[in-house]
């Protein structure tokens, strides 16, 4: 099962960015126009979300 899948495309490519390519969450935001806290929420919700897939009752 490809979990990004279920998180929003945003969040998909916040993901990938800092967990496949290790881009540090400045540059993320740098590149995408965005504030770097934005960048910490996407990351965090987009965990939440995961863990929610495998522990419904989190």
């Amino acid at each position: 099962m490809d979990l990004l899948q279920n998180l929003s495309e945003e969040d998909q490519l916040i993901f990938l960015k800092y967990y496949n390519y290790q881009d540090t969450p400045s540059e993320i935001a740098k590149e995408l126009t965005m504030d770097v806290t934005q960048v910490y929420n996407h990351l965090s919700r987009g965990r939440k979300k995961i863990k929610e897939l495998f522990d419904p009752d989190v």
